[in-house]
């Protein structure tokens, strides 16, 4: 099966959902050799994802690991990024502290650096908050702040054997095609997600599989400037893939983005360093950032406010998310989610 699996690849074939499905089962199970799952993996990631692709990894993880379900979790949304594009700061990390401020719960996932300069978990670490380690700490977290993080471990375990399978090479480059799948891999049932995308192929893609697979309330967005986030200039993409009436909708979501070029400074929402990166997030929390910093910040809030039923509109999510950061209340929320961790240290 896996030799199939990689001749099909190598040839340019697509193989069929069988042969792939069964491939992850054998390396879930450890009867791959790291040899193997190098070479698969080097395949997948050198060439663009394809839907049959996305469904078959996200079909075994489905079946091999249920999404756990947790009252207070499951009516908290996510603001999650693929990776990829240009370099931003840590544009929905921020956001997640600005719809959490506002009233909504949050649960953020994401990594470390794989696909990026700077990690969600690298620039929360630098700013002294803990991921939790186990269900508990983290209904704590959502219930006490309204805003918590994936524990790590709650990961399906598949994704550590390929991130240790490709040891000493990097996954950044070798696992490119599980960081695109990334934001549908969150271990928990939510109320939604806003996902963005780096290219507008993997955002098509994504909402597809998300349709076939009969999932809910995800909002996938791509700003045509090449980034995985809403901007506040350029064009942006946003589709929203929703449950009604017993079936799956697929439109694009128009309202309060526009479709309307708009110029602005680029390199005013790059990226830097992970201490950089910690500070800016501060900066903009406090609402001292420049405009094009807090815009693209608030229009992602606003999209997750959005899907949370917080407002009806994107554009009232944008005035509600520039309202908090104008007010401060995101970097009261973020100094006291620096405190539960604080104490969390104290009590071990």
């Amino acid at each position: 099966m896996a030799d199939a699996f990689l001749s099909a690849l190598v040839n340019q074939r697509q193989p069929d959902s069988e042969t792939m499905i069964d491939f992850w089962r054998q390396v879930d199970r450890g009867e791959q050799t790291p040899q193997m799952v190098l070479a698969v993996l080097g395949a997948l990631s050198s060439r663009p994802l394809e839907t049959e692709t996305a469904l078959a990894f996200l079909r075994y993880v489905n079946s091999a690991y249920p999404k756990t379900r947790l009252p207070v979790v499951q009516d908290a949304v996510n603001i999650v990024g693929t990776g990829g594009g240009m370099e931003t700061f840590n544009i929905s990390t921020t956001a997640a502290f600005v719809a959490a401020a506002a009233g909504v719960r949050v649960l953020k996932s994401g990594s470390r650096a794989y696909s990026s300069r700077v990690g969600a978990q690298d620039v929360l670490e630098r700013l002294g908050i803990r991921v939790p380690a186990d269900d508990e700490v983290l209904i704590r977290m959502l219930e006490e702040l309204g805003i918590g993080f994936v524990p790590g471990a709650r990961y399906p375990a598949l994704c550590r054997r390929l991130v240790q399978a490709c040891q000493p090479l990097s996954f950044r480059l070798i696992g490119q095609i599980v960081n695109r799948l990334g934001p549908l891999l969150c271990p928990y049932e939510l109320k939604g997600q806003v996902i963005g995308t780096a290219n507008p192929e993997l955002l098509r893609v994504l909402a597809c599989a998300a349709q076939e697979l009969a999932l809910d309330n995800l909002l996938f967005t791509h700003a045509t400037v090449g980034a995985d986030e809403m901007l506040p200039f350029g064009l942006n993409l946003c589709w929203w893939v929703r449950q009604r009436h017993g079936a799956s909708q697929w439109h694009e979501l128009v309202d309060g983005v526009g479709k309307e070029y708009r110029s602005g400074d680029i390199s005013r929402i790059r990226g830097g360093n992970v201490t950089e990166n910690a500070e800016r997030l501060q900066c903009i929390l406090a609402g001292k950032d420049c405009d094009e910093a807090l815009d693209a910040v608030a229009w992602n809030a606003a999209a997750a406010l959005l899907i949370a039923r917080r407002v009806d509109k994107l554009q009232d999510g944008m005035r509600l998310a520039r309202g908090i950061l104008d007010s401060g209340k995101a970097l009261v929320l973020l100094r006291q989610t620096q405190a539960f961790c604080r104490e969390l240290r104290r009590a071990r």
